[in-house]
Protein backbone atom coordinates (compact mmCIF):
# COMPACT_ATOMS: atom_id res chain seq x y z
CA UNK A 1 0.00 0.00 0.00
CA UNK A 2 1.30 3.56 -0.57
CA UNK A 3 0.14 6.68 1.90
CA UNK A 4 -2.07 9.06 0.10
CA UNK A 5 0.86 11.56 1.83
CA UNK A 6 4.10 10.45 0.46
CA UNK A 7 2.59 11.97 -3.10
CA UNK A 8 2.61 15.75 -3.88
CA UNK A 9 0.35 17.78 -6.06
CA UNK A 10 1.99 19.26 -9.37
CA UNK A 11 1.66 22.94 -7.94
CA UNK A 12 1.93 23.83 -11.72
CA UNK A 13 -0.23 21.49 -12.89
CA UNK A 14 -2.16 23.83 -15.90
CA UNK A 15 -5.49 21.69 -15.94
CA UNK A 16 -8.69 22.69 -13.83
CA UNK A 17 -12.19 21.26 -13.15
CA UNK A 18 -15.34 22.76 -12.30
CA UNK A 19 -17.24 21.41 -8.79
CA UNK A 20 -19.56 19.60 -11.23
CA UNK A 21 -17.01 17.61 -13.20
CA UNK A 22 -15.30 16.80 -9.83
CA UNK A 23 -17.93 15.55 -8.42
CA UNK A 24 -18.50 13.41 -11.33
CA UNK A 25 -15.34 12.06 -10.84
CA UNK A 26 -15.36 11.54 -6.83
CA UNK A 27 -18.04 9.42 -7.70
CA UNK A 28 -16.45 7.34 -10.81
CA UNK A 29 -13.53 6.16 -8.28
CA UNK A 30 -15.79 5.40 -5.42
CA UNK A 31 -18.15 3.16 -8.23
CA UNK A 32 -15.54 1.95 -10.45
CA UNK A 33 -11.98 1.56 -8.48
CA UNK A 34 -10.73 -0.40 -10.76
CA UNK A 35 -9.83 1.82 -13.05
CA UNK A 36 -7.91 3.59 -10.73
CA UNK A 37 -5.19 0.12 -11.61
CA UNK A 38 -6.31 0.56 -15.07
CA UNK A 39 -5.20 4.01 -15.37
CA UNK A 40 -2.69 5.05 -12.37
CA UNK A 41 -1.59 7.72 -11.18
CA UNK A 42 1.79 8.94 -12.52
CA UNK A 43 4.67 10.15 -10.59
CA UNK A 44 7.88 11.59 -10.35
CA UNK A 45 11.21 9.69 -8.45
CA UNK A 46 10.25 12.70 -5.58
CA UNK A 47 6.45 11.61 -5.38
CA UNK A 48 5.35 14.36 -7.93
CA UNK A 49 2.40 13.94 -9.84
CA UNK A 50 3.00 14.07 -12.96
CA UNK A 51 -0.66 12.73 -14.03
CA UNK A 52 -3.38 11.97 -12.18
CA UNK A 53 -3.76 15.08 -10.11
CA UNK A 54 -7.80 15.47 -10.32
CA UNK A 55 -7.76 11.79 -9.41
CA UNK A 56 -5.52 12.16 -6.46
CA UNK A 57 -7.72 15.03 -5.00
CA UNK A 58 -10.33 12.54 -5.10
CA UNK A 59 -9.35 9.96 -3.30
CA UNK A 60 -8.16 13.00 -0.83
CA UNK A 61 -11.99 13.89 -1.11
CA UNK A 62 -13.29 10.52 -0.39
CA UNK A 63 -11.13 9.69 2.56
CA UNK A 64 -8.44 7.85 1.34
CA UNK A 65 -5.34 7.64 3.44
CA UNK A 66 -3.31 4.66 1.75
CA UNK A 67 -4.05 2.81 -1.88
CA UNK A 68 -3.00 0.10 -3.75
CA UNK A 69 0.41 0.08 -5.19
CA UNK A 70 -0.74 -1.09 -8.61
CA UNK A 71 -2.41 2.81 -8.47
CA UNK A 72 0.39 4.34 -8.85
CA UNK A 73 3.06 4.52 -12.12
CA UNK A 74 6.34 5.37 -11.31
CA UNK A 75 8.16 7.00 -14.33
CA UNK A 76 11.61 7.95 -12.48
CA UNK A 77 13.62 7.56 -15.80
CA UNK A 78 12.15 10.90 -17.48
CA UNK A 79 14.26 13.73 -18.07
CA UNK A 80 13.25 17.12 -17.18
CA UNK A 81 11.69 18.63 -20.35
CA UNK A 82 9.89 14.68 -20.98
CA UNK A 83 7.83 15.30 -17.66
CA UNK A 84 6.93 18.70 -18.28
CA UNK A 85 5.55 17.28 -22.08
CA UNK A 86 4.30 14.51 -20.44
CA UNK A 87 2.29 16.61 -18.03
CA UNK A 88 0.94 18.11 -21.51
CA UNK A 89 0.24 15.02 -23.55
CA UNK A 90 -1.15 12.93 -20.82
CA UNK A 91 -4.12 15.65 -20.39
CA UNK A 92 -4.51 16.27 -24.52
CA UNK A 93 -7.32 14.59 -26.26
CA UNK A 94 -6.25 13.74 -30.24
CA UNK A 95 -9.28 11.77 -30.83
CA UNK A 96 -12.82 13.16 -31.28
CA UNK A 97 -16.29 11.08 -29.84
CA UNK A 98 -18.88 10.03 -32.59
CA UNK A 99 -21.62 10.58 -30.83
CA UNK A 100 -24.10 8.83 -33.00
CA UNK A 101 -22.39 5.46 -31.96
CA UNK A 102 -22.20 6.38 -28.44
CA UNK A 103 -26.01 7.48 -28.54
CA UNK A 104 -26.43 4.13 -30.24
CA UNK A 105 -24.70 1.76 -28.01
CA UNK A 106 -24.78 3.10 -24.70
CA UNK A 107 -27.10 5.18 -22.08
CA UNK A 108 -27.28 8.86 -22.59
CA UNK A 109 -27.76 8.94 -18.31
CA UNK A 110 -24.56 6.88 -17.91
CA UNK A 111 -22.42 8.88 -20.25
CA UNK A 112 -23.24 11.74 -18.36
CA UNK A 113 -22.47 10.61 -15.26
CA UNK A 114 -19.23 8.97 -15.99
CA UNK A 115 -18.19 12.70 -17.16
CA UNK A 116 -19.15 12.86 -20.91
CA UNK A 117 -21.18 15.78 -22.25
CA UNK A 118 -22.94 15.66 -24.92
CA UNK A 119 -22.51 18.82 -27.14
CA UNK A 120 -25.87 20.79 -27.76
CA UNK A 121 -27.80 19.69 -30.85
CA UNK A 122 -28.34 22.96 -32.98
CA UNK A 123 -31.94 21.78 -34.86
CA UNK A 124 -33.45 23.01 -37.68
CA UNK A 125 -37.04 24.57 -37.43
CA UNK A 126 -39.42 26.41 -39.62
CA UNK A 127 -39.35 30.17 -39.44
CA UNK A 128 -42.49 32.41 -39.32
CA UNK A 129 -41.82 34.67 -41.99
CA UNK A 130 -44.05 34.90 -44.50
CA UNK A 131 -42.79 36.10 -48.06
CA UNK A 132 -44.89 38.48 -49.48
CA UNK A 133 -46.08 38.54 -53.07
CA UNK A 134 -43.20 40.14 -55.17
CA UNK A 135 -45.58 42.41 -56.68
CA UNK A 136 -45.86 43.97 -53.29
CA UNK A 137 -42.14 44.59 -52.26
CA UNK A 138 -40.68 47.61 -52.02
CA UNK A 139 -36.69 48.44 -51.71
CA UNK A 140 -33.89 50.21 -52.41
CA UNK A 141 -31.74 47.94 -53.04
CA UNK A 142 -29.51 47.76 -56.72
CA UNK A 143 -27.49 44.86 -58.29
CA UNK A 144 -23.92 45.19 -56.92
CA UNK A 145 -24.85 45.79 -53.30
CA UNK A 146 -23.33 43.98 -51.11
CA UNK A 147 -24.66 43.10 -47.34
CA UNK A 148 -23.20 41.64 -44.15
CA UNK A 149 -26.07 40.09 -42.28
CA UNK A 150 -24.60 39.40 -39.03
CA UNK A 151 -22.10 36.40 -40.26
CA UNK A 152 -23.21 36.26 -43.52
CA UNK A 153 -22.84 37.59 -46.82
CA UNK A 154 -24.96 38.08 -49.52
CA UNK A 155 -24.74 40.19 -52.90
CA UNK A 156 -27.15 41.41 -55.31
CA UNK A 157 -26.13 40.17 -59.33
CA UNK A 158 -25.78 37.23 -61.27
CA UNK A 159 -24.19 34.65 -60.51
CA UNK A 160 -23.27 33.34 -63.74
CA UNK A 161 -20.55 36.38 -63.66
CA UNK A 162 -17.42 36.03 -62.17
CA UNK A 163 -16.72 39.85 -60.94
CA UNK A 164 -19.90 39.15 -58.62
CA UNK A 165 -19.00 36.38 -57.12
CA UNK A 166 -15.39 37.85 -56.49
CA UNK A 167 -16.48 40.88 -54.81
CA UNK A 168 -19.31 38.04 -52.48
CA UNK A 169 -16.25 36.21 -51.70
CA UNK A 170 -13.07 38.30 -51.11
CA UNK A 171 -10.87 35.63 -51.36
CA UNK A 172 -13.06 33.28 -48.94
CA UNK A 173 -13.44 29.48 -50.07
CA UNK A 174 -17.11 28.23 -48.48
CA UNK A 175 -16.60 24.32 -48.66
CA UNK A 176 -20.25 23.39 -49.70
CA UNK A 177 -22.80 24.67 -52.24
CA UNK A 178 -26.56 24.05 -51.37
CA UNK A 179 -28.71 25.57 -54.05
CA UNK A 180 -32.34 25.19 -55.27
CA UNK A 181 -31.53 27.18 -59.12
CA UNK A 182 -34.21 27.72 -61.35
CA UNK A 183 -35.11 24.59 -63.03
CA UNK A 184 -35.59 25.28 -66.50
CA UNK A 185 -39.14 24.48 -66.88
CA UNK A 186 -40.37 28.16 -67.63
CA UNK A 187 -42.66 27.79 -63.97
CA UNK A 188 -45.45 30.06 -63.17
CA UNK A 189 -47.88 29.29 -60.66
CA UNK A 190 -50.53 31.95 -61.48
CA UNK A 191 -51.90 29.58 -63.35
CA UNK A 192 -53.97 28.24 -60.34
CA UNK A 193 -55.83 31.64 -59.54
CA UNK A 194 -56.62 31.49 -63.36
CA UNK A 195 -58.11 28.10 -63.01
CA UNK A 196 -60.12 28.30 -60.15
CA UNK A 197 -58.21 25.39 -58.05
CA UNK A 198 -56.03 28.24 -55.63
CA UNK A 199 -56.91 31.12 -53.52
CA UNK A 200 -53.48 32.43 -52.21
CA UNK A 201 -49.95 31.56 -52.01
CA UNK A 202 -47.10 31.11 -54.32
CA UNK A 203 -47.41 32.95 -57.34
CA UNK A 204 -44.15 34.50 -58.37
CA UNK A 205 -42.98 33.10 -62.10
CA UNK A 206 -39.24 32.05 -62.00
CA UNK A 207 -37.12 33.81 -63.32
CA UNK A 208 -34.01 32.52 -66.00
CA UNK A 209 -36.75 29.55 -65.25
CA UNK A 210 -35.65 29.03 -69.06
CA UNK A 211 -32.09 27.40 -68.47
CA UNK A 212 -31.37 24.49 -66.37
CA UNK A 213 -27.41 24.26 -67.21
CA UNK A 214 -26.10 26.36 -64.79
CA UNK A 215 -22.22 25.00 -65.38
CA UNK A 216 -20.99 28.72 -65.29
CA UNK A 217 -22.48 29.47 -61.85
CA UNK A 218 -21.07 25.98 -60.19
CA UNK A 219 -17.75 27.14 -61.84
CA UNK A 220 -17.43 29.65 -60.28
CA UNK A 221 -18.14 27.41 -56.74
CA UNK A 222 -14.26 27.22 -55.09
CA UNK A 223 -15.52 24.49 -53.12
CA UNK A 224 -15.72 20.87 -53.06
CA UNK A 225 -19.42 19.39 -52.18
CA UNK A 226 -22.65 20.25 -53.96
CA UNK A 227 -26.10 19.77 -53.48
CA UNK A 228 -28.25 20.81 -56.27
CA UNK A 229 -32.01 20.94 -56.35
CA UNK A 230 -33.31 20.45 -59.96
CA UNK A 231 -36.32 19.02 -61.90
CA UNK A 232 -36.23 15.20 -63.35
CA UNK A 233 -36.92 16.14 -66.32
CA UNK A 234 -33.71 17.86 -66.36
CA UNK A 235 -31.22 15.58 -64.78
CA UNK A 236 -29.20 14.65 -67.37
CA UNK A 237 -28.30 18.34 -68.37
CA UNK A 238 -27.76 19.10 -64.67
CA UNK A 239 -25.81 15.97 -63.95
CA UNK A 240 -23.68 16.88 -67.12
CA UNK A 241 -23.28 20.54 -66.19
CA UNK A 242 -21.96 19.16 -62.89
CA UNK A 243 -19.63 17.12 -65.07
CA UNK A 244 -18.49 19.68 -66.82
CA UNK A 245 -16.62 21.53 -63.83
CA UNK A 246 -15.32 18.21 -62.38
CA UNK A 247 -17.70 17.32 -60.20
CA UNK A 248 -18.56 13.73 -59.75
CA UNK A 249 -22.19 12.41 -58.84
CA UNK A 250 -22.32 10.21 -55.81
CA UNK A 251 -25.72 10.17 -55.51
CA UNK A 252 -29.21 11.35 -55.86
CA UNK A 253 -31.74 12.36 -53.44
CA UNK A 254 -35.29 12.19 -53.53
CA UNK A 255 -37.52 14.83 -51.37
CA UNK A 256 -40.96 12.64 -50.92
CA UNK A 257 -43.65 15.26 -49.60
CA UNK A 258 -46.62 14.68 -47.07
CA UNK A 259 -48.74 15.69 -49.99
CA UNK A 260 -49.16 17.11 -53.65
CA UNK A 261 -50.62 19.67 -55.35
CA UNK A 262 -52.63 20.12 -58.42
CA UNK A 263 -50.47 20.86 -61.41
CA UNK A 264 -51.21 20.56 -64.44
CA UNK A 265 -50.63 16.92 -65.77
CA UNK A 266 -52.52 13.99 -66.08
CA UNK A 267 -50.45 12.93 -63.06
CA UNK A 268 -49.45 14.47 -59.80
CA UNK A 269 -46.34 13.26 -58.43
CA UNK A 270 -45.42 12.70 -55.17
CA UNK A 271 -42.82 10.19 -54.90
CA UNK A 272 -40.94 9.49 -57.95
CA UNK A 273 -41.84 10.87 -61.30
CA UNK A 274 -43.34 8.93 -64.18
CA UNK A 275 -42.76 11.06 -67.55
CA UNK A 276 -46.11 11.12 -69.63
CA UNK A 277 -46.07 11.28 -73.17
CA UNK A 278 -47.52 14.25 -75.22
CA UNK A 279 -48.36 15.06 -78.41
CA UNK A 280 -46.20 18.10 -79.41
CA UNK A 281 -47.45 21.46 -79.13
CA UNK A 282 -49.31 20.95 -76.16
CA UNK A 283 -47.70 22.99 -73.04
CA UNK A 284 -45.22 20.52 -71.81
CA UNK A 285 -45.66 22.81 -68.37
CA UNK A 286 -47.26 19.89 -66.71
CA UNK A 287 -44.31 18.19 -66.94
CA UNK A 288 -42.75 19.57 -64.08
CA UNK A 289 -43.86 17.13 -61.41
CA UNK A 290 -44.38 19.29 -58.64
CA UNK A 291 -44.40 16.63 -55.62
CA UNK A 292 -40.92 14.92 -56.36
CA UNK A 293 -37.82 17.26 -55.88
CA UNK A 294 -34.43 15.85 -57.05
CA UNK A 295 -31.15 16.50 -55.76
CA UNK A 296 -27.77 15.79 -56.70
CA UNK A 297 -24.80 15.11 -54.31
CA UNK A 298 -22.09 16.00 -56.16
CA UNK A 299 -18.47 15.86 -55.03
CA UNK A 300 -15.44 17.50 -56.99
CA UNK A 301 -12.67 15.07 -58.18
CA UNK A 302 -9.75 14.39 -56.16
CA UNK A 303 -11.63 16.21 -53.12
CA UNK A 304 -12.71 14.73 -49.90
CA UNK A 305 -16.48 15.13 -49.31
CA UNK A 306 -15.70 16.76 -45.81
CA UNK A 307 -18.52 14.16 -44.59
CA UNK A 308 -20.01 14.92 -40.79
CA UNK A 309 -23.58 13.12 -41.25
CA UNK A 310 -23.84 9.98 -39.21
CA UNK A 311 -24.20 5.95 -41.32
CA UNK A 312 -27.62 5.74 -41.34
CA UNK A 313 -29.02 8.72 -44.06
CA UNK A 314 -31.38 7.52 -46.68
CA UNK A 315 -31.12 9.28 -50.14
CA UNK A 316 -35.13 9.78 -49.74
CA UNK A 317 -35.59 11.85 -47.17
CA UNK A 318 -39.25 12.31 -45.85
CA UNK A 319 -40.01 16.09 -45.44
CA UNK A 320 -43.38 17.86 -44.78
CA UNK A 321 -44.02 20.79 -47.07
CA UNK A 322 -45.01 23.25 -44.83
CA UNK A 323 -48.61 25.09 -45.42
CA UNK A 324 -46.82 28.23 -45.41
CA UNK A 325 -44.77 27.61 -47.99
CA UNK A 326 -47.37 28.48 -50.17
CA UNK A 327 -45.81 31.92 -50.25
CA UNK A 328 -45.02 34.59 -52.32
CA UNK A 329 -41.70 32.69 -53.31
CA UNK A 330 -42.87 29.78 -56.33
CA UNK A 331 -40.54 27.40 -55.29
CA UNK A 332 -39.65 27.99 -51.51
CA UNK A 333 -38.26 25.07 -50.21
CA UNK A 334 -38.80 23.85 -46.43
CA UNK A 335 -35.57 24.41 -44.52
CA UNK A 336 -34.94 20.89 -43.70
CA UNK A 337 -34.26 20.46 -47.13
CA UNK A 338 -31.47 23.30 -47.23
CA UNK A 339 -30.48 22.29 -43.67
CA UNK A 340 -29.74 18.38 -43.77
CA UNK A 341 -26.87 18.59 -46.32
CA UNK A 342 -25.79 21.57 -44.02
CA UNK A 343 -25.75 18.84 -41.04
CA UNK A 344 -24.18 16.44 -42.89
CA UNK A 345 -20.85 17.95 -43.91
CA UNK A 346 -18.29 20.39 -42.38
CA UNK A 347 -17.56 24.12 -43.43
CA UNK A 348 -18.72 27.43 -44.64
CA UNK A 349 -22.20 27.40 -47.36
CA UNK A 350 -22.35 28.77 -50.77
CA UNK A 351 -26.02 29.18 -52.75
CA UNK A 352 -25.66 31.23 -55.97
CA UNK A 353 -29.64 31.00 -56.19
CA UNK A 354 -30.64 32.27 -52.55
CA UNK A 355 -34.59 33.06 -53.91
CA UNK A 356 -36.01 33.53 -50.85
CA UNK A 357 -32.70 32.74 -48.39
CA UNK A 358 -33.41 29.11 -47.21
CA UNK A 359 -30.12 28.20 -47.45
CA UNK A 360 -28.90 31.53 -45.15
CA UNK A 361 -31.71 30.47 -42.74
CA UNK A 362 -30.97 26.94 -42.34
CA UNK A 363 -27.10 27.73 -41.92
CA UNK A 364 -27.42 30.33 -39.33
CA UNK A 365 -29.97 28.00 -37.21
CA UNK A 366 -27.04 25.42 -37.42
CA UNK A 367 -24.27 28.48 -36.70
CA UNK A 368 -22.92 28.15 -40.15
CA UNK A 369 -21.60 31.00 -42.20
CA UNK A 370 -23.38 31.43 -45.66
CA UNK A 371 -21.97 33.58 -48.56
CA UNK A 372 -24.73 33.86 -51.28
CA UNK A 373 -26.18 35.67 -54.70
CA UNK A 374 -29.19 36.91 -55.56
CA UNK A 375 -30.32 38.20 -58.46
CA UNK A 376 -33.62 39.75 -58.06
CA UNK A 377 -33.53 42.76 -55.58
CA UNK A 378 -36.64 42.58 -54.44
CA UNK A 379 -35.68 39.13 -52.46
CA UNK A 380 -32.63 40.49 -51.43
CA UNK A 381 -34.72 43.08 -49.30
CA UNK A 382 -36.94 39.59 -47.82
CA UNK A 383 -34.16 37.77 -47.26
CA UNK A 384 -32.68 40.38 -44.89
CA UNK A 385 -36.28 41.13 -43.64
CA UNK A 386 -36.66 37.04 -43.05
CA UNK A 387 -33.39 36.78 -41.22
CA UNK A 388 -34.31 39.60 -38.98
CA UNK A 389 -37.27 38.44 -38.16
CA UNK A 390 -35.80 35.44 -36.90
CA UNK A 391 -33.02 37.24 -34.79
CA UNK A 392 -33.76 40.62 -34.46
CA UNK A 393 -30.40 41.18 -33.24
CA UNK A 394 -28.91 41.11 -36.22
CA UNK A 395 -26.61 43.61 -37.73
CA UNK A 396 -27.04 44.45 -41.62
CA UNK A 397 -24.42 46.55 -43.44
CA UNK A 398 -24.75 47.21 -46.93
CA UNK A 399 -21.67 48.43 -48.85
CA UNK A 400 -19.63 49.16 -45.38
CA UNK A 401 -22.18 51.04 -44.15
CA UNK A 402 -25.29 50.07 -41.89
CA UNK A 403 -28.73 49.80 -43.50
CA UNK A 404 -31.90 49.89 -41.59
CA UNK A 405 -34.23 49.73 -45.12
Amino acid sequence: MVKLSTLRINPDNPRLIKDEKFEKLCSSVKDFPKMMSLRPIVVDSDGMILGGNMRYLALDHLGYREIPDEWIKRAEELTQEERRRFIIEDNVSFGEWDFDILASDWDIEDLNEWGLDFPEKKELFEDEYEVPEEDEIETDIVPGDVFEIGPHRMVCGDSTHADIVFTLLQGEKPFLMVTDPPYGVNYDASWRLQAGIGTSGALGKVMNDDNADWREAWSLFPGAVAYVWHAGLHAATVMESLHAVKFKVRAQIIWVKNQFVISRGHYHGQHEPAFYAQRPGVDDQWRYAEEHEVLDYSVRDGESAGWDGDRKQSTVWFIDKPMKSETGHSTQKPVECMGRPIKNHTGEVYDPFLGSGTTMVAAHQLGRRCFGVELNPKYCHVIIERMRAMEDSLKVVRNGQPYNG
